[in-house]
């Protein structure tokens, strides 16, 4: 069974299989964990990746949050998660991945492939730019990379704990909430 999911170009629809529409639901509502937790190091923190301007600014591939710096709508890869620099011409991606725990490596290193082309072109065009992918499991597994993000921003000791835990329940509670809809309707039928 295959269930049609709105993409923004209109012109164009994809058909993906349920597993495909689960894995987009969960990921989504793991970037939107993500963003708050960035949002919040960045206002209090300052420090570790974010160290050496003021004017940072996070943009997310969600409606409310969707304010990608140009550098990145002249792309046609949407991070999930930008926190940019004007002044510094610093650009940092996080794309987050809500795999099954036994595919997060594979997931790592095809997120990081995927966007070293981004990577390339924003520092061939004068910008520092690092891509931070990062994984958690489907059944709340926090993978080590969510970890590496977190510390890199100066996240530590209870308040890195916190996030990883409310990144593992996040996932966790979404992927047991798909499941249990699993024979409803999520999306139209084609």
């Amino acid at each position: 069974m295959s269930f049609v999911l709105d993409m923004r170009d209109k012109s164009e629809t994809q058909v993906l299989p349920r597993d495909a529409i689960v894995v987009v639901v969960v990921v989504v509502v793991v970037v939107v964990v993500v963003v708050e937790v960035v949002v919040v190091v960045m206002v209090v923190l300052r420090k570790g990746l974010l160290d050496g301007c003021d004017d940072w600014e996070v943009s997310a591939d969600l409606p409310e949050w969707d304010k990608h710096p140009e550098v990145i709508r002249r792309t046609t890869l949407r991070p999930d998660i930008v926190i940019y620099s004007p002044s510094t011409q610093q650009v940092i991606t996080v794309e987050s991945t809500v795999p099954y725990e036994s595919r997060m490596e594979q997931a790592h290193t095809y997120k990081k492939e995927k966007y070293l082309d981004l990577t390339k072109e924003l520092e061939e065009s004068g910008y520092r730019a690092k891509i931070m992918p990062i994984e958690i499991g489907a059944r709340g597994f926090a993978g080590s990379s969510a970890y590496d993000l977190l510390s890199k921003l100066s996240i530590s000791g209870n308040k890195r704990t916190k996030a990883l835990k409310l990144l593992a329940e996040t996932a966790e509670n979404s992927s047991r909430w798909i499941w249990c809809r699993r024979n409803e309707q999520l999306l139209h039928k084609e």
